[in-house]
């Protein structure tokens, strides 16, 4: 999954003889997308921070709703731009005078957050990963 190898289906060309016109899956090595480094979090998850990228999705999707279109022109997108320029210079001067904005945390994700931040201090006494993988795939809810 991290680093292993990756089917990909090739067309035959046009030279190609056309009773061996079906596709062949070759193998090739690649690199990972994302380094593990960049989606591992196991120390966000041990210092209580966020385990992912919700603040940067929720300004994505305020903007999509501000600009309202899959496919704007410059001048729309310069437009929403400046429409939204006033409230990031509002939360940034709130920040610089010690008035961080309140984040709305769920009772839920604070308990889930223990359980992991649990779960993941006893992989430091236990050593063992199997078990600490069965736990957090029990957090996990569908």
């Amino acid at each position: 999954y991290v680093n292993g190898r990756f089917r990909y289906a090739s067309i035959p060309s046009a030279a190609a003889p056309r009773a061996n016109s079906s596709l062949r899956l070759t193998q090739h090595q690649r690199r990972p997308e994302f380094p593990p480094v960049q989606w591992n979090m196991y120390d966000a998850t041990l210092q209580d921070k966020d385990r992912m990228n919700n603040t940067y999705e929720g300004w994505s999707t305020d903007f999509q709703k501000l600009v309202s279109h899959a496919h704007p022109s410059i001048l729309r997108l310069t437009e929403c731009l400046q429409q939204n320029q006033p409230l990031d210079a509002t939360a940034l001067t709130q920040a610089q005078r010690g008035e961080p904005t309140v984040k709305r945390v769920r009772k839920t994700t604070l308990r889930l957050q223990s359980r992991l931040r649990n779960i993941c201090e006893g992989l430091h006494i236990h050593q063992d990963l199997p078990r600490l993988l069965e736990l957090v795939g029990d957090c996990i809810r569908f």
